[in-house]
Parts: structure tokens; C-alpha cells; sequence
């Protein structure tokens, strides 16, 4: 078995069926009932109690690593899922964007549950037309390729060409993605200026690392359908004292809260500007 096992195929009535080799969904024995889950670690089976899965339902949770989106469609096709259960801390944006893609093709309903972060919020959140976000799912966007290219330029600081050339092909995967989804662009870069970067610092291994006031962001929820052609189904925090209990409750850490911004304004955005950086003194 190579690389962490991000599929572990359990029954929805027993909770426990045995982890199998990732590189061969089939091999993986049928559940007892056509309901079954493929965590990424034990606690996505406590966030999981509370959904009410039905025949035909898979349940993911876990990072979207490098070749996630494959084997899990390749699991839901298997047993012929009807939705999709799914929380996540983030990943990989490729990933994310080919999941995406392939849930809205193939007509998935995508609940999402526990928590939606980074580039799950980015792109599936806001890229799969068929969405639900169950009670107390804690959402937080951060940033993406297309803000790195804004802050830099905004700037006047130059990167390497090995770092420009990963973050423009990147860049041009995200807008190309919302442009077939029907996203408003604006999104790809408002959440980062909603974080407030501090200072940047380039990295050598094609990717920069950004300290900024804020690490997650969570926009109302007349914003964010504002930015999709069809609204979101389901919860959403109401105000900002909502969303920091959510936060709480997923962090209980006494910091955590603090880095979590949430903004209940639907017209801030438009405005707003990308801040001006240098180089970060120290890391």
C-alpha cells in the first residue's frame, strides 16, 4: 500500500468493514447495505453519526491529496452513490477542481459536513451546483494561485520563474474552472483580501508562503450565492457569533477562534482592495 490509505470502506450500520488498498478500489467487499463511507481517519466516523445516509449514499472525509478525486470517483461508481457526504481540511486544488467537475457530470448531490476548507471551499463549495451544507459544518476559504498572482504584482515583488510559472498555469486552472462553472472570478481573490497579507516570503520549492492577519475566512451567505449561479442549500452561519462557536467547537483551542473571520456584509467585497506587502523579516 503506498501513501496514506484515503479509502477505508465502512457500513453504514456497523461502522467497520476494514481498510483496504487505495491503488485497488475493486477490491474492496461490497457493504452490507448500499450505504458506506470511505474516511480518511477515525474521526470522520463521530462527525458522521448525525447524517441521516440513505441507500446510495458515500461518505468521504480527509485531505485531497494527489490522486484523491480518481479513487473516489472510481469508489462511488463502484456502488453507484447517489450523494455524496464529504468534509475535508483542503488539498489540492487540482483535485478539488477535477472532483468538482466530475460530481457535477455525473449529477452527485455533494452534502457537506464537519468541515470545508482551504481549496475544498474554493472549488467544491463553490463549484458543484448541487449542494447541501449540513448544521454546524465549519467553511473556510484561504487562498488560491490567482491571489498569489494579484498580491505579488500588486507588490512589485518578482518571484522565481520556476514559483511564476507553477502559480500563472495554476492561476489559469481555477479561472478556467469557474468560467465553465459559472462563478464569479472575484471570488478566486476576495477571500485573500479578506485575510489582510502581512508580509510574503518566496519559497524554492515552486510555491510562496504568505503570513497574513487571518488564516480562514467565511463570507456570508448572501455573498457567497451571489458569487454561484444557484444558491446554496442547507445551513449556514447567521452571524459572526454563530460561526465562532462552529469554530470552537471544531478547534476548542483558545487561538483558533481568533483566526477565523467571518464577514456578514454581501456588498463588502467589490471594494476592497489587495494590501501591499514586502518581504517577510522573519518566518
Amino acid at each position: 500500500m503506498r501513501g496514506r490509505a484515503l479509502i477505508c470502506l465502512l457500513t453504514a450500520l456497523l461502522l467497520f468493514q476494514g481498510c483496504s488498498d487505495p491503488e485497488r478500489v475493486d477490491e474492496v467487499s461490497p457493504p452490507l447495505t448500499n450505504s458506506f463511507m470511505l474516511p480518511g481517519s477515525g474521526e470522520c466516523i463521530a462527525d458522521s453519526e448525525t447524517l441521516q445516509l440513505k441507500a446510495g449514499d458515500a461518505v468521504f472525509c480527509g485531505p485531497l491529496e494527489a490522486g484523491a478525486a480518481e479513487k473516489i470517483v472510481a469508489s462511488f461508481r463502484q456502488f453507484e452513490a447517489q450523494r455524496l457526504y464529504f468534509s475535508s481540511p483542503g488539498g489540492f486544488s487540482e483535485e478539488a477542481i477535477r472532483l468538482a467537475s466530475d460530481l457535477d457530470n455525473a449529477g452527485i448531490a455533494l452534502h457537506l459536513f464537519g468541515e470545508c476548507l482551504s481549496a475544498c471551499a474554493q472549488f467544491l463549495l463553490s463549484g458543484v451546483n448541487d449542494i447541501t451544507v449540513e448544521p454546524e459544518t465549519l467553511i473556510g476559504f484561504h487562498h488560491t494561485a490567482s491571489a498569489h498572482l494579484e498580491l505579488l504584482d500588486r507588490s512589485g515583488l518578482a518571484v522565481s520563474q520556476e514559483v511564476s510559472g507553477v502559480l500563472l498555469r495554476q492561476s489559469g486552472m481555477e479561472n478556467a474552472f469557474y468560467q465553465a462553472q459559472g462563478i464569479d472570478p472575484q471570488l478566486l481573490t476576495t477571500p485573500y483580501r479578506e485575510l489582510v497579507p502581512e508580509c510574503i516570503e518566496d519559497v524554492s520549492t515552486a510555491r510562496i508562503r504568505v503570513r497574513a492577519r487571518w488564516i480562514m475566512w467565511t463570507p456570508s451567505r448572501d455573498f457567497i450565492d451571489a458569487m454561484r449561479p444557484v444558491p446554496i442549500k442547507g445551513w449556514w452561519p447567521s452571524d459572526r457569533y454563530d460561526h465562532l462557536r462552529t469554530v470552537a467547537a471544531r478547534y476548542p483551542s483558545v487561538e483558533m477562534p481568533q483566526s477565523f473571520r467571518f464577514q456578514n456584509d454581501a456588498g463588502f467585497g467589490a471594494g476592497r482592495k489587495m494590501t501591499t506587502v514586502g518581504w517577510c523579516d522573519t518566518w
